[in-house]
């Protein structure tokens, strides 16, 4: 065999290798990529004769700027069909309407995330799912269920699945697209107890295709899982724990948005005094911190929005006394209760061209909600630049624990593999 034969089968070899490589390497794009789609959980009011009004005006918002994949789980819904959108002047060609049995309103947390290859072959990634950290003993069937969601997803488009040996919900990881992956150990260490934080961020690199992860400590305090704060005036607050996309997010590929309380705003408030302290901790940790190619983050501070909790007292004679007391032995009737929901203004969902930004103000409410609203869609303006940026006030999803990200989950523009495999395992 001559020299020149030698070195044109070493070429040979090595552009085969590599091009294997590049093929089975997914990563996650970051969110602003361009999305093919946007799966969305769907509900109706409690008659289910119109639908929830938040949910109508996110349909409305992103409709024309990027199909909307929208979940249905019971069969009179599903009949209906597109029926109920033409009223309401919604362009219904930008809707697709899947039945899916059983389902989750939150779809970000159990459904598919998908991942991209080099050649733009899209995957999901099966995440394990623990119903927010629940002990396997105590979760239901249906909780149980919701864990083949994205499986199921993956399946009807003929994507490949990516196994993963961690828990974890979509609202708990946020990518710059470039290789750097945000974390918070109160969510996924205590979802992931039989897992070293090393295991941890080895099964991540591999499935999300990221070179970095970066580790915050805590949330804000309004999205603690489940907890009593304060003494003779009591704050109820329960969330996932503290799911990253309610106080950090990328605005690009360098530009971190944080959660910030400015101490002359905290008073006697011993949810704004906890966040405060939190993301004090978490700002050092990103000043520290690198991206994937080494370089500091620009790093924006966005205000927590300025809301009136929900006010009541505790008698025996109400619905709180109970679960008060089992917290709070000690608990008096006629004691204050504060029900404080999980709002943020960074639990946007960006798509094609627009930006679903929180809202919070409403007439007859304190000029200081409406100066910080204006001020919150300036800085999204800035930052989003040739986005239109659409206001919605997601507080009744707030005291649900939840906002507009959680229902929503993106499918970055992508196509089917040309023979998808059933599985990636590791």
């Amino acid at each position: 065999m001559t020299k020149t034969l030698v070195l044109a089968l070493i070429s040979w070899l090595v552009s085969t290798l590599s091009l294997a490589q590049t093929r089975s390497t997914y990563t996650m794009p970051a969110e602003w990529e361009h999305q093919d789609a946007v799966w969305m959980g769907l509900r109706t009011e409690e008659t289910q004769k119109q639908f929830d009004s938040v949910t109508i005006e996110m349909i409305r918002a992103l409709a024309p700027f990027v199909r909307v994949n929208l979940i249905l789980e019971k069969d009179t819904l599903f009949r209906d069909g597109k029926g109920w959108f033409t009223p309401l002047g919604i362009d219904t060609s930008r809707i697709s309407i899947i039945r899916q049995d059983p389902t989750d309103y939150w779809y970000r947390d159990p459904g598919p995330v998908f991942v991209r290859n080099a050649e733009g072959q899209l995957a999901v990634v099966d995440f394990r799912y623990s119903n927010y950290g629940a002990h396997p003993d105590s979760l239901s069937e249906r909780a149980r269920q919701h864990d083949g969601i994205d499986r199921d997803i993956a399946r009807r488009l003929k994507l490949p699945i990516i196994t993963s040996s961690v828990f974890m919900e979509g609202g708990a990881m946020e990518v710059n697209g470039k290789g750097t992956l945000l974390q918070v150990e109160s969510v996924t260490l205590q979802r992931n107890p039989h897992l070293s934080k090393e295991a941890i961020e080895q099964d991540l690199k591999r499935v999300l295709g990221v070179k970095k992860i970066i580790w915050l400590k805590k949330g804000p305090a309004d999205d603690d899982r489940l907890g009593l704060l304060g003494d003779s005036v009591l704050y109820s607050v329960r969330g996932t724990g503290g799911h990253v996309d309610e106080f950090c997010r990328f605005a690009n590929g360098n530009t971190m948005l944080l959660g910030w309380i400015d101490e002359g705003e905290i008073g006697t408030d011993p949810v704004k005094r906890l966040t405060h302290d939190r993301m004090v901790e978490n700002l050092k940790i990103l000043q520290q911190a690198t991206d994937q190619d080494g370089k500091p983050f620009t790093i924006v501070k966005v205000p927590f929005p300025s809301i009136n909790y929900l006010k009541r007292v505790v008698t025996e004679s109400n619905r709180f006394y109970k679960n008060v007391k089992r917290a709070r032995p000690n608990v008096k009737s006629g004691t204050v209760l504060y029900i404080v929901p999980s709002a943020s203004y960074l639990n946007y969902v960006i798509s094609n061209g627009v930006v679903l930004l929180p809202a919070y103000w409403k007439p007859g409410e304190s000029e200081a909600g409406k100066k910080r609203d204006a001020e919150v869609l300036a800085l999204f303006q800035k930052h989003f630049p040739g986005r239109k940026v659409v206001q919605i006030n997601p507080i009744k999803l707030n005291y649900e624990s939840g906002g507009m990200h959680c229902v929503t989950q993106q499918q970055p523009t992508g196509k089917a593999a040309a023979q998808p495999l059933p599985v990636l395992a590791k």
